[in-house]
């Protein structure tokens, strides 16, 4: 009998914790490298960074940070936006429901002789309809090795 009664506690810790993960996890946004094929067929891809929304609520996502800071985001390829990228501005977004945004990597010259140095490129986000206390965060952890195979690599 005692058996039986640590086994449904134990089921009922595992359940617990599950329940506890689930509502921590549930809702997170996509955050991901994605290679983007460049104008020309013989010209490398355009690196971004693309965040989607899987709730059918808006998200607000900000706190955009890169450590060590030696690649940038863009909004766009305009040179507005990759002088910001360099100096890490990065604006708060507004994602609306289920839907999604693109950040173009910029790699630094700081970058140079750095390949094997891990990156982490992180964003805290926030639902809109039910705000916790907290912010939870997303991060994409890489290197500058894995990002310049991406840049190159052949996309259909």
């Amino acid at each position: 009998m005692q058996i039986l009664q640590a086994i449904g506690s134990a089921l009922g810790a595992l359940s617990a914790a599950f329940l506890v993960y689930d509502r921590a996890v549930r809702g997170r946004p996509i955050f991901a490298l994605h290679a983007e094929r460049g104008p020309a067929a013989s010209s490398e891809n355009y690196l971004q960074v693309r965040i989607v929304n899987v709730l059918d609520e808006a998200l607000v996502v900000e706190n955009f940070s890169i450590a060590p800071p030696i690649v940038g985001l863009a909004e766009d390829h305009g040179i507005r936006a990759i002088t910001a990228a360099q100096i890490q501005n990065v604006r708060t977004l507004v994602l609306p429901p289920r839907g999604e945004a693109t950040y173009m990597l910029v790699i630094l010259g700081a970058a140079t002789d750095r390949d094997s140095e891990r990156i982490v490129i992180s964003a805290e986000w926030r639902a809109t309809r039910r705000p916790r206390p907290w912010k939870r965060t997303v991060r994409i952890p890489t290197t500058v090795a894995e990002l310049k195979n991406l840049k190159a690599a052949r996309t259909p």
